[in-house]
């Protein structure tokens, strides 16, 4: 009788374990923790431009950007540096170049998640520039290598003109 009274709590904590088990499995994690990477998008953006006393608008597609990242905070969050070219709208002869440094910071490491992007962005041709950018998106990771982004961004500018840029964009982003 008394090795039954042993044996039974023995038991049920053995029990307890056994099934506690699967809940204690770790999740598959899709953030970017310890990762580099590659960017490739394409967007398009509505532009105002003044130079000088003359002002302009136009819109601009496509704008193709490739980016390098890397895990800068050690949670997933990224330090996205890259360049973008884009022909000019209403078919005229010029390119644009411009480079960009950006914090993307994530919320959530399931496949699906948002992200917000703070950064400084700096259109070199055919006029010199530096300005702030800010931009909110959604990200959605086949794997923990591999996902895709939709992006909307506000960015304004500072130096042989003054501008503002509103863009949308979509891109795929490897990472390794």
């Amino acid at each position: 009788m008394r090795r039954r009274r042993r044996a039974l709590p023995a038991g049920l904590a053995l029990l307890g374990l056994l099934a506690a088990a699967p809940a204690a499995a770790l999740e598959p994690r899709y953030d970017h923790r310890d990762q580099l990477g590659l960017l490739l998008e394409a967007s398009g953006s509505w532009d105002a431009v003044t130079v000088g006393e003359r002002s302009q608008s136009q819109w601009r597609w496509p704008t193709l950007r490739l980016a390098f990242t890397f895990d800068v905070s050690g949670e997933g969050d990224e330090l996205v540096l890259g360049g973008a070219w884009s022909g000019q709208g209403g078919g005229g002869p010029d390119v644009e170049w411009a480079l960009d440094a950006r914090y993307r910071g994530y919320f959530g490491s399931e496949e699906f998640k948002t992200f917000f992007e703070a950064g400084l962005w700096a259109p070199l041709s055919p006029r010199l520039a530096v300005g702030p950018r800010a931009g909110l998106g959604a990200a959605w990771d086949f794997s923990r290598g591999v996902g895709v982004f939709l992006a909307f961004g506000f960015a304004t500018a500072f130096g042989e003109f003054r501008g503002a840029s509103l863009d949308l964009g979509a891109g795929l982003q490897a990472r390794w």
